[in-house]
C-alpha cells in the first residue's frame, strides 16, 4: 500500500515539475504551424495531441495550439490555474480569425464557446485541489469525483456557441450539436486542469486556400457579469460568498481573484495553414 502511495504521489509531483519546466521553454505566442494529428476527436481531451502545447501564454494563463488539417481551423488550450479556469468557465474564450489586419478587419470572424443566453447563469465552480503529497490516495479520489462532477456540469451547461462575422450562418447561437460543423468541447482531467476544444470549418473562415495567412486574437473574455462576490470582515477572512450579477462594494471587499475576473485578456499571433506532408 505504502509503495503505490508513493508511486502515485511521485507520478503527480513529476508531472507538475515537467508541466512547469515546458512552460518555461514555450514561446508566449506560437511559432509557426501545426498540422493536426488524423482523426481528431472533440471531446476536451487532448490524448490525440500528445497533451503538448505549442506556446504558453502567461499574461493570460493559458497554453495553447493553433492547428490545422484540410477541412478545419483547431484551437486547443489548457489551463491550470484555478483563476483563468473561473474566468473561462464563466466568461468563455473568444477566437477571432482576421484575413486582411490584425487588429482593423470589418470581416473578422469570431467563435466564442462556451456562451450563455441571457436567461442563463454560467458555470459556478468552487475548485478546492488537495494537497499533492499528503494522504495521497484520498487526495486522488477526492480529485477524480470532483473531475467526474464538474464535467458532468460542463455537460449541462456548455451547450452554446456563439459566433459573428459568418455569413453563411444565419444564426449567431449554435447548439455545440450543430448541424453546421463547428465544434467545442471541454473537460477536466485528473489533474485538475481545464481542456478546452475547438474546431471551424476553414470554409467559413475564407481560408480555403493556400497559403492561408492569417492573425488571430484569442480573448479570454471578461466575466463581470457573473463574478463572485467575497465579502470579508474587518480581519479579512472571507465570510460569504455571492454570485449576484451586480456587486455593491459598500457592503463588502471584492477578492483579488474577482477583481481579475472583471478584465479580459487576449493576444494577437499570426498563423500560416500547414499542409499536408
Amino acid at each position: 500500500m505504502k509503495e503505490n502511495q508513493f508511486k502515485i504521489a511521485l507520478s503527480v509531483v513529476i508531472s507538475c515539475v515537467v508541466l512547469h519546466c515546458a512552460a518555461q521553454k514555450l514561446p508566449v505566442v506560437q511559432q509557426g504551424n501545426q498540422r493536426a494529428p488524423d482523426h481528431v476527436k472533440i471531446d476536451g481531451k487532448l490524448t490525440e495531441w500528445g497533451n503538448l502545447f505549442k506556446a504558453f501564454n502567461k499574461p493570460a494563463g493559458i497554453y495553447y495550439t493553433v492547428a490545422n488539417d484540410d477541412e478545419m481551423l483547431y484551437l486547443t488550450i489548457q489551463a491550470t490555474d484555478v483563476e483563468v479556469i473561473e474566468k473561462i468557465t464563466k466568461g468563455g474564450i473568444t477566437l477571432t480569425v482576421n484575413a486582411a489586419n490584425k487588429k482593423q478587419d470589418k470581416d473578422a470572424k469570431t467563435v466564442s464557446y462556451p456562451a450563455y443566453d441571457k436567461k442563463e447563469k454560467p458555470l459556478f465552480l468552487v475548485i478546492n485541489k488537495p494537497p499533492l503529497v499528503r494522504d495521497t490516495i484520498k487526495n486522488r479520489m477526492h480529485a477524480d469525483s470532483m473531475m467526474s462532477v464538474f464535467n458532468q456540469q460542463i455537460v449541462s451547461k456548455f451547450k452554446l456557441i456563439k459566433l459573428t462575422g459568418i455569413p453563411d450562418i444565419a444564426d449567431n447561437m449554435l447548439s455545440v450539436y450543430n448541424e453546421e460543423g463547428i465544434k467545442a468541447n471541454a473537460q477536466f482531467d485528473s489533474r485538475i486542469y481545464f481542456n478546452y476544444e475547438l474546431a471551424i470549418p476553414l470554409k467559413y473562415l475564407g481560408l480555403t486556400e493556400y497559403p492561408g495567412i492569417f492573425f488571430y486574437n484569442i480573448k479570454l473574455n471578461d466575466a463581470a457579469a457573473y463574478a463572485a462576490v467575497v465579502k470579508v470582515d474587518p480581519n479579512r477572512e472571507a465570510v460569504n460568498y455571492t454570485d449576484n450579477a451586480v456587486a455593491d462594494y459598500s457592503v463588502g471587499q471584492a477578492s483579488a481573484q474577482n477583481m481579475k475576473l472583471l478584465v479580459s485578456t487576449d493576444f494577437w499571433g499570426e498563423y500560416t495553414l500547414a499542409k499536408k506532408p
